[in-house]
């Protein structure tokens, strides 16, 4: 089974990577539309750089994938843990270390330490077919809420 571990530069919350504005207009109908900010070009770079160093492998991994991070923050601010994989994910993708975040089945992460800059340990790891009803086709039905731990 492959597996990739590495890190990265502490991610920009997804709420800083993107920008919103509007194309469009005259001569076309206007529609808002995102757009990656300066301080997302900036993390793709940053990120690039770190995964060239640790020569992280792309293209290596095939098939559905299970991820694991460990967040070492900056600082002591709050911040939401799920505001970070976007970012991180997305730049994966970008700089092809993952062909697409929709082949991960399995995803975690965990909050560590502060880290003077902040960083974000990574580990990507080939798995079998995560649920074989998805596999299958087969009609399994979740548990009804309430009625059985789901962990």
């Amino acid at each position: 089974m492959n597996e990739l571990v590495f890190t990265l530069p502490w991610p920009p919350s997804i709420n800083s990577m993107y920008s919103q504005g509007i194309i469009g207009g005259v001569h076309k109908k206007a529609r808002a539309s995102m757009f990656l900010s300066q301080r997302g070009k900036d993390y793709r770079v940053e990120a690039m750089v770190a995964i060239a160093n640790q020569r992280v492998a792309k293209g290596a991994l095939k098939g559905r994938l299970k991820v694991s991070a460990i967040a070492y923050p900056p600082d002591a601010r709050v911040r939401d843990l799920d505001n970070l994989w976007k970012s991180a994910l997305d730049v994966l993708k970008h700089n092809q270390v993952i062909t697409d975040d929709g082949y991960i089945d399995d995803l975690h992460v965990r909050r560590a330490h502060q880290v003077v800059g902040g960083s974000f340990a990574i580990s990507i790891s080939e798995i079998a077919e995560a649920f074989e009803s998805r596999q299958q086709g087969l009609a399994i039905e979740p548990p009804k809420f309430g009625t059985a731990p789901l962990f």
